[in-house]
């Protein structure tokens, strides 16, 4: 049992930069899908994602022992939506919000939530003006050898293998209808093979009033950090930066 708690987890860690990754190329896609030119595309991506000031993505992660396999031994959702500096994530038992206040994290599995004062400027120092800009040219680096693999039945293939890094092969499906991302699938030099699947891809959506406010996590009185009264149960730990 410990060893499968252990597995899951050091699962958890892999995908979670792995949905974050995802995301990154969506953006990059959602504007470039239609040119057979990948690596025109990808140059394009600051200048495109500079523009969008607004998204919600929802996608299926399943991953299997190897590439022939059918059965996947993992399988999660995870909901991102973004609107300017402002994040919030899900994905298993995690919960994230970074609004222009808090950084928050929810372990549904512990009933805890982290809390630390944001610094948007610090951030930008170090990752630049978006936090998934590190997450993106880990995957697209000058390592990488895009092809175009053609289109079939109205969807087009990118096929991009790396030298370097855990990835060796990552494999896009790109729907021409709308020129969003339908699927991802990136297979580990390990022979582990990882699919992601969207369900939802929305550009400018609209979200609802405290979709990223902290009162749906935490309130404060008198100076002290508390549950707010949907997550009455859980314990509040505040990080001072």
């Amino acid at each position: 049992m410990l060893t499968l708690m252990i597995r899951r987890r050091m699962n958890d860690m892999r995908y979670e930069k792995i949905v974050m990754v995802t995301v990154a190329c969506v953006i990059v896609l959602c504007f470039q899908a239609a040119a057979q030119d990948f690596k025109e595309a990808i140059g394009k991506m600051r200048q495109d994602y500079a523009k969008l000031e607004k998204l919600h993505v929802v996608m299926t992660i399943k991953a299997f022992e190897d590439s022939l396999s059918t059965q996947p031994f993992y399988s999660e959702r995870a909901d991102v939506k973004k609107d300017g500096k402002n994040y919030a994530y899900h994905f298993g038992n995690i919960q994230m919000l970074m609004n222009m206040k808090y950084l928050i994290v929810v372990d549904q599995n512990a009933h805890e939530i982290v809390v630390s004062r944001r610094d948007v400027k610090s951030e930008e120092n170090f990752l630049g003006k978006d936090p998934l800009k590190m997450n993106m040219d880990s995957l697209f680096n000058l390592n990488s050898e895009p092809h175009y693999l053609g289109k079939i039945n109205a969807v087009q293939r990118y096929k991009i293998t790396q030298k370097k890094g855990p990835i060796k092969q990552v494999d896009m499906q790109i729907r021409t209808s709308d020129n969003v991302l339908h699927s991802i699938a990136y297979l580990y030099k390990d022979g582990q093979y990882v699919k992601i699947t969207f369900e939802v891809f929305e550009k400018q959506p609209e979200f609802k009033a405290n979709t990223f406010d902290e009162s749906v996590y935490i309130t404060r009185a008198k100076g002290k950090l508390s549950a707010s009264q949907n997550y009455i149960r859980y314990n509040v730990l505040e990080v001072k930066n």
